[in-house]
């Protein structure tokens, strides 16, 4: 017995459906962002700005970029992203103290690059280094 052409289109819309809800529902849950560890960073003792090397990607759903340390330097942190691309500034400078709390930086579309610039906003107060976690 031989399936229509026209009864073989309604047997696979219920398989396409289903594997575009797979397809979807993935490419959803993996836009989402999520925290990502930064390794010990050490601050100029003379309080001059430095722009890490590391380029990230902006993969958060809602676009926001967030830090949140664990340790500051001794005379505080000041830090902002940056556009990897234009070099402009991607929102606010944000300072720490406080820690462990979440500091919106700013906001980009997804797949935006960028990289971080910090220092320590009172120069020469040691330790000089820092860490802590950035989210995008």
């Amino acid at each position: 017995m031989s399936i229509s052409p026209r009864a073989r289109r309604y047997v696979l819309s219920p398989v396409a459906f289903v594997l575009s809800a797979l397809i979807f529902g993935t490419a959803v849950a993996s836009a989402a962002g999520s925290w990502t560890p930064l390794p010990q960073s050490v601050c100029y003792s003379d309080g001059s700005w430095f722009t890490s090397t590391n380029v990230r990607t902006v993969h958060s759903g809602n676009s926001a970029i967030k830090l949140k340390v664990s340790q500051a330097p001794g005379g505080g942190l000041a830090f902002y992203v940056k556009n990897y691309n234009t070099g402009n500034r991607i929102g606010s400078i944000v300072y720490s103290p406080p820690i462990n709390t979440p500091l919106l930086c700013g906001s980009a579309p997804a797949g935006t690059d960028f990289v971080n610039v910090f220092k320590e906003t009172e120069a020469g107060k040691k330790p000089y280094y820092w860490n802590g976690s950035e989210y995008y």
